[in-house]
C-alpha cells in the first residue's frame, strides 16, 4: 500500500541531483561489466539525446511503464516523470517530447547570488542601523519564457527587528511574482552580524521606537 506521485519524484530526483552529485553521475552510464557480464542502461534516451543524464526506470502492473528522466542544456536543467505508459517505447517518446518542449518554450534565470546583499532592513537596538540581507544559496526560477519579462520581487520582513542579529538569521522573505501570482518564494537572511548596544543604548533605541509606534497609530487612524 505505498503510493506516490510524479511530483513526489521529481522532488526527490532533484534532491538526488543537488545534493548527490557523486551518486547521480552513476545514471548516464550506459553499461557496466559485473562478474563478467555486460548490463546495458535500460534508459534509452542516454542513446538519444546527449544532453540526458539519467534517470530510472520502472514497471508495474498498475503503474505500468514509468521513467524519470533529466537532461542539462547550457545552465538548464529539467526533470520529466512519465507513468503509465502502455509500452517502454512510448514512455521514452513521451519524455523526449516533454523535454524538447520545455527546453523551447521555458526558460530559467538566476535571480540570486548566494550571500549577495540584495536589500537592507532597520534594526532597532544594534551597533548597526540596518543589517543586509540575502539569500544563502543561489535562487533559480524557471517560467515560460514570455513570462520572465512581468517577474517583481517584493521583500517582506518586521519592522521590529532588534539585535542581536547572527550571520544565517532568517530575517524575512523575498517573493516572486508574475502577472501578479507567486511564483517563488524563499526566505531572506541577515549576511552580517549586527551585535546588540549595550544597556543604555538599547533604552534608548526603545524609547524611539515607541515614539516611531505613536506616530504610526497616528497616520493609521
Amino acid at each position: 500500500n505505498h503510493y506516490t506521485t510524479a511530483k513526489d519524484l521529481a522532488i526527490l530526483t532533484k534532491v538526488l541531483i543537488n545534493n548527490f552529485p557523486e551518486h547521480y553521475s552513476i545514471y548516464k552510464e550506459k553499461e557496466f561489466t559485473f562478474s563478467n557480464i555486460r548490463q546495458l542502461n535500460r534508459n534509452n534516451l542516454l542513446w538519444r539525446d546527449d544532453t540526458v543524464d539519467g534517470v530510472k526506470t520502472g514497471h508495474t502492473e498498475s503503474a505500468g511503464y514509468c521513467l524519470i528522466a533529466s537532461a542539462k542544456r547550457s545552465d538548464m536543467r529539467l526533470i520529466v516523470v512519465v507513468a503509465g505508459s502502455p509500452s517502454e517505447n512510448k514512455r521514452f517518446n513521451a519524455s523526449q517530447t516533454l523535454l524538447e518542449y520545455g527546453f523551447r518554450f521555458f526558460a530559467t534565470q538566476k535571480l540570486i547570488n548566494a550571500n549577495e546583499e540584495i536589500t537592507t532592513a532597520k534594526v532597532w537596538g544594534g551597533k548597526k542601523d540596518q543589517v543586509s540581507l540575502g539569500s544563502s544559496e543561489d535562487i533559480f526560477l524557471t517560467l515560460p519564457r514570455a513570462e520572465h519579462k512581468d517577474k517583481k520581487a517584493h521583500y517582506k520582513f518586521k519592522n521590529n527587528i532588534r539585535a542581536p542579529i547572527k550571520v544565517g538569521d532568517k530575517i524575512g522573505t523575498v517573493e516572486f511574482t508574475s502577472n501578479d501570482i507567486v511564483v517563488l518564494s524563499a526566505p531572506l537572511v541577515a549576511l552580517e552580524e549586527v551585535k546588540a548596544k549595550g544597556f543604555f543604548g538599547r533604552i534608548w533605541s526603545r524609547i524611539l521606537f515607541w515614539i516611531m509606534s505613536l506616530f504610526s497609530l497616528n497616520s493609521d487612524g
